[in-house]
């Protein structure tokens, strides 16, 4: 799978997680293993500091399944969340 379309995943799953207010400040993530097409992957993370409209979060993708494996880590992101009206 390609890496660039790859990496759009954490971002899509944060934006989707907290809504269209949602502006992605940073993202980094390290490829850790490869990802082949067909393979399912699940996208987990979890919120670590909040400052104001600053949320931190980190994240992880894994492959599920009989080939189970960590396919990015460390991965993380940075985000300004508004309030909804």
């Amino acid at each position: 799978m390609d890496g660039q379309v790859f990496g759009a995943l954490p971002a899509e799953q944060l934006q989707d997680w907290l809504g269209p207010g949602t502006r992605l400040a940073t993202l980094h993530f390290r490829f850790r293993e490869l990802v082949f097409v067909g393979e399912e992957v699940r996208c987990t993370g979890r919120v670590t500091a909040i400052e104001g409209e600053l949320v931190t979060v980190v994240q992880q993708i894994a492959v599920v399944g009989p080939d189970a494996r960590v396919a990015v880590a460390p991965a993380g992101a940075t985000l300004t969340v508004r309030e909804r009206p």
